[in-house]
C-alpha cells in the first residue's frame, strides 16, 4: 500500500488539483507516517491507522520547555501525511470516512 500510495502521489492521482507531488514532498509525507508509527509506538499496521493513534502520538511528541519547542513543523508533517494516506485508504474501502475525519479533526 505504501508503495501505491507513493506512485500515486508522484503522478497526481487524487492529489490537490491532479498535480504530481516533487519527491521532497513525497519524503516529507513518508517521514510523516513514520512519525505516527514512531510517537504512538505502534507496529506499521493498517489496524492502528486510526484517529486514537495519531492522538496518542501527538501525546507522546517532545516538549523542550526551555527552548519553547512543541516541534510544530514534525507535527504538522505527520497530519499532512495521515491525511493523504487516510484519502488513499478510504478511497480504497480500506478505512472508514469517519476514521479520516476524526484524524483531520486533530490538527495541530
Amino acid at each position: 500500500l505504501l508503495e501505491r500510495w507513493r506512485f500515486e502521489q508522484a503522478k497526481g492521482i487524487h492529489t490537490r488539483r491532479n498535480k504530481p507531488l516533487s519527491p521532497t514532498t513525497i519524503e516529507a509525507h513518508d517521514y510523516g507516517l513514520d512519525l505516527l508509527w514512531r510517537f504512538a509506538q505502534v507496529d506499521e499496521h493498517l489496524d492502528h491507522f486510526t484517529a486514537a493513534t495519531f492522538q496518542r502520538a501527538l501525546e507522546n511528541f517532545p516538549h523542550d520547555e526551555d527552548a519553547r519547542n512543541d516541534h510544530y513543523s514534525m507535527r504538522e508533517k505527520m497530519h499532512r501525511a495521515c491525511v493523504s494516506f487516510g484519502k488513499m485508504l478510504v478511497r480504497h474501502g480500506l478505512l472508514p470516512p469517519a476514521e479520516l475525519e476524526g484524524i483531520r479533526a486533530l490538527k495541530p
